[in-house]
């Protein structure tokens, strides 16, 4: 098993132990050729972090009901893909709308609203957890891109997927709690019990 498959399954168990509810919207996994397969159609790589991340779960069927105990929803590997060609496409349509001159070099790049290595796996509001498929290793960085902070996603990003999910355990089993209400409920963190952030991790995996 590797590490993030470890941490995922730990992760999960610490979720269930805290939810009555339960995980039980969650989609099961899918095999590694078919993620191979799907992210070689869109001209990406599949490295070993990503192919753990979809052997866990292919996403939920109800977002409201599956959102982590991090607040983030996930995105089964379609709809990803569908997300991220939406992504690019506004990219390329906003920086072709700009007047010459109006803004600072980068913005009339596409790139900098999304790179095409980025993979939207998780999503909460309008923002998204962004696997970044450009590096050349297991480890799969993640950044965080929010549309009126999109400059951020370009700065910083966690050392690898499994770093993000043992900070995430660690917040599970210490300050987290399931706040009942009717049917549903909300999570609750106890800020003061909070672990401390990893400093080089982006602001918005808190």
């Amino acid at each position: 098993m590797t590490a993030l498959a470890d941490a995922l399954v730990r992760y999960e168990a610490v979720w269930a132990s805290i939810k009555p509810a339960g995980v039980l919207p969650l989609r099961p996994g899918i095999h590694e050729d078919a993620t191979r397969e799907a992210l070689a159609r869109e001209g990406l790589p599949a490295p070993a972090e990503i192919l753990d991340w979809y052997a866990w779960h292919d996403g939920t069927d109800d977002r409201g009901a599956s959102a982590l105990p991090s607040r983030w929803q996930l995105l089964a590997l379609d709809e990803a893909l569908h997300q991220r060609r939406r992504l690019i496409q506004t990219g390329h349509r906003d920086a072709a709308s700009l007047v010459a001159g109006e803004m600072s070099a980068e913005w009339y790049d596409p790139s900098h609203y999304w790179r095409p290595s980025w993979l939207p796996i998780l999503l909460a509001d309008m923002t998204y957890a962004a696997a970044d498929l450009d590096a050349a290793s297991p480890s799969v960085p993640v950044r965080f891109w929010a549309a009126d902070e999109m400059e951020l996603a370009h700065e910083g990003a966690t050392p690898s997927m499994v770093s993000l999910f043992e900070y995430w355990i660690a917040v599970a089993q210490r300050c987290t709690r399931w706040q009942a209400k009717g049917d549903s409920g909300y999570w609750v963190v106890d800020e003061d019990r909070r672990p401390p952030y990893p400093p080089a991790f982006p602001y918005g995996f808190r």
